[in-house]
């Protein structure tokens, strides 16, 4: 079984004396698991963040399987230096790593990916952050007051259901809702309540 794509490496574990263990994240059949043999000892060693054509080869489809890399460019290039920005690329690869299940395809989700690095800030963060609880089935419904219909004044998100609520309807429950607009704490706390989230994602 043989499967070929564009991918970006989000996780590397040594395996052994001389190969990887990794997780590429890819356009076509989202995160694959596999080998990169002697991976530690090439000139050409893969490294995360890097984005190239892969292919992942096994002889069943049961197999951990082994990744054939072509690196077009490193992600990370420009990010190192930035501490901030560091921090966000970690929590990205992180998040892929630990939520999304093994190949099934996120094409949307792939490509703002990409997009946040060649523009890495807060606020396009926060923007990916959403577009992950989306493609996760935690999409959060921010057009209209889940209460009442209302599009204005909305001012705070229900932690029950993830949906706008305006002023006149939050008024008497503003303790116990979150505010408007949604920031990295209310994200952070929709992907609590989905499964443990990786230590590089606390610190943010």
């Amino acid at each position: 079984m043989k499967l070929e794509s564009i991918g970006i490496i989000i996780e590397l574990r040594p395996f052994g004396e001389r190969d990887f263990i990794g997780r590429v994240f890819t356009d076509d059949f989202g995160v694959l698991s596999g080998i990169f043999k002697a991976g530690q000892k090439s000139k050409t060693k893969p490294l995360t963040g890097q984005m190239g054509r892969v292919a992942w080869g096994a002889r069943l489809d049961s197999h951990l399987g082994a990744f054939r890399f072509e690196n077009e460019k490193n992600l990370l290039v420009g990010i190192f230096s930035d501490a901030e920005k560091l921090k966000f690329a970690t929590a990205c690869f992180d998040l892929l790593s630990a939520f999304l299940p093994e190949r099934e395809r996120h094409g949307r989700l792939f490509s703002e990916t990409v997009r946040l690095f060649s523009n890495m800030s807060a606020s396009e963060y926060l923007k990916w952050e959403l577009c992950l609880l989306s493609e996760l089935g935690y999409g959060l419904a921010l057009e209209r007051c889940g209460n009442c219909g209302a599009a204005a004044e909305l001012k705070y998100i229900s932690p029950k259901t993830g949906r706008a609520i305006c002023e006149k309807c939050g008024v008497d429950f503003r303790d116990k809702l979150l505010g408007m607009p949604p920031d990295l704490n209310a994200t952070k706390y929709f992907l609590e309540q989905i499964s443990d989230i990786p230590a590089s994602r606390k610190i943010i």
